[in-house]
């Protein structure tokens, strides 16, 4: 009678199992690998040749409205150079990438693409859309 009553009484407690799949829930957190993005809402060029970076390159971004972001924010044109300078100095990478919209002239890119070299770029790219549909 003793043993029913002891096995009767067992509890399976919850606490255990809570703290646990909140462990995977950070292991799984901290080992994934979040992609970057500028910040805005552009909608790229699509290109068949376009290749991915291996390193994570620095984003400048021109948005449909021809203003220029990094990070997050909005950085006027002339201050392009100096903001890439100083990224590149906290960067590993020596890549810039710039994502501009489909309806961005052409002569903007450009000019923003030389403000990226002249603040220290390596290599200066255009992110676009792969392949076909």
């Amino acid at each position: 009678m003793a043993r029913r009553r002891r096995a009767s009484s067992v509890e399976i407690g919850i606490a255990p199992l809570i703290d646990l799949v909140f462990i995977l829930l950070l292991f799984f957190l901290v080992g994934a690998s979040f992609q970057r993005e500028p910040g805005i809402d552009i909608e790229r060029p699509r290109a068949v040749t376009g290749q991915p970076e291996d390193s994570p390159p620095i984003l400048v971004a021109i948005s449909p409205t021809g203003t220029v972001h990094m990070e997050g924010h909005r950085v006027p044109l002339a201050a392009v150079e100096s903001e890439v300078r100083a990224a590149l100095q906290t960067s590993e990478s020596r890549a810039v990438m710039v994502l501009a919209d489909v309806t961005v002239p052409t002569g903007l890119l450009v000019q923003v693409m030389d403000f990226c070299r002249q603040g220290g770029a390596a290599r200066v790219l255009v992110g676009t859309k792969g392949g076909v549909e």
